[in-house]
């Protein structure tokens, strides 16, 4: 299974990232080519190349790297391939949305973070 997550709020119309530009636009102006082997960290390359959907393949264990995926203004989908719900790819809690272990014992469990900031997860065959 893939785990797909999708942005339920963001309004496309507003997105400013258009790739080629629009002939005569202020975007053609100021459009700086970035080439795929610059040395960006994630944030920058988010920034820098404004994508609409983010595929991830092997994101390193517990680490999450969907909350700037999240963040980026110019993301409205990503799609994260690698182990779904655990800790070997990506954080259990941060980035799966799983309870983290031995904190939530006896508690009701709390909404994921990704659902919190308007994403909803699609489990893709």
């Amino acid at each position: 299974m893939v785990p797909a997550l999708r942005s339920g709020n963001r309004d496309e119309s507003q997105l400013l990232a258009r790739w080629p530009p629009k002939p005569g636009s202020k975007l053609e102006a100021e459009a700086v080519f970035h080439p795929a082997e610059a040395a960006y960290a994630l944030d920058e390359a988010l920034e820098a190349y404004r994508p609409r959907i983010v595929i991830c393949a092997c994101m390193p264990p517990r680490v999450d790297w969907s909350a700037s995926f999240r963040k980026a203004p110019s993301v409205l989908e990503y799609l994260l391939v690698g182990p779904a719900d655990s800790d070997r790819s990506g954080d259990l809690s941060l980035t799966w949305g799983g309870p983290e272990p031995f904190k939530a014992r006896g508690r009701s469990p709390e909404t994921p973070g990704f659902a919190l900031e308007g994403f909803v997860r699609h489990e893709l065959p």
